[in-house]
């Protein structure tokens, strides 16, 4: 389904005002290198994201209430190192809340990718695994935004 350049950029503009610290969107380059390292179908909504902010940090509403989210280049050092890959091998992580927290695409059902948070200490899924949002368009609905 193809993004909606101008439906993404007020959804960003109401995340800017929310208290979403930005950094400089992605080169074009930085994102195929990106999708190439990870091997999995990225959603449009977040590439579109990533070039207009490469990571960003921001309060959320739900737990874990802080939401750091990762530059394309750090995602590829992450996928590189390999250590989220082979616990949470279904997981993309984008981000933490910086602590003891990662934010990750969930890749488990096959089909569009939720957003999830989890323990990174705990590999046993069950325990750690828990739902954020249904899409990254869903989980910036909640970025920038403080209580529940």
């Amino acid at each position: 389904m193809p993004i909606q350049w101008q439906a993404l950029q007020k959804k960003v503009a109401i995340v800017m005002r929310n208290g979403w610290q930005p950094e400089k969107g992605a080169a074009g380059e930085d994102l195929a290198k990106m999708v190439a390292a990870s091997r999995l179908a990225l959603p449009e909504d977040y590439l579109s994201f990533l070039r207009v902010s490469n990571g960003g940090q921001g309060p959320l509403p739900v737990e874990p209430f802080w939401l750091v989210l990762d530059s394309a280049d750090t995602v590829i050092d992450t996928l590189a190192d390999g250590t989220f890959t082979q616990f949470f091998p279904s997981f993309l992580v984008i981000g933490s809340n910086g602590a003891g927290e990662g934010v990750a695409f969930d890749f488990r059902s096959g089909g569009d990718a939720g957003v999830v948070c989890f323990d990174m200490t705990n590999a046993d899924l069950a325990e750690s695994i828990r739902p954020l949002a249904a899409s990254f368009t869903g989980l910036l609905a909640l970025a920038g935004v403080t209580g529940a």
